[in-house]
């Protein structure tokens, strides 16, 4: 079974490469995006361990976790996750640039909610 937590370990490595290999916002985006899969793993994998989840592989995937979660003990992690995944979203597809400090710090406030909560469970055990 794959090793989610790789995803954030390349969210770290991201992190730290220096401003003159790549821009600040490059950077930030994709910190963001590898944050916010990490943390979808990890719920995604507690919610099929704990809630009976079973993934759906398509557009709504995200949409059917965050509603699974919603019915659970872990709602309010749901709720960090739909947040999380909101700014993912900007930064996957806003073509203006961010305030991408401001975007960081409140995507590692929900990321660190999740994953902190759950872990040991960035794989299947």
């Amino acid at each position: 079974m794959y090793n989610w937590e790789n995803y954030g370990k390349i969210a770290e490595y991201i992190e730290n490469i220096p401003d003159s290999e790549i821009d600040e916002e490059t950077r930030v985006r994709n910190v963001i995006s590898r944050m916010c899969y990490h943390a979808f793993h990890c719920l995604e994998i507690w919610a099929i361990e704990k809630a009976g989840y079973k993934c759906s592989m398509n557009s709504s995937t995200h949409q059917s976790l965050i509603n699974c979660l919603r019915r659970t003990r872990i709602r309010d992690r749901a709720n960090d996750y739909a947040q999380l995944k909101a700014i993912r979203v900007a930064c996957d597809y806003k073509h203006e640039p961010l305030d991408v400090k401001n975007q960081l710090q409140d995507a590692r406030f929900y990321y660190k909610n999740i994953v902190d909560m759950l872990s040991g469970y960035s794989q299947l055990k």
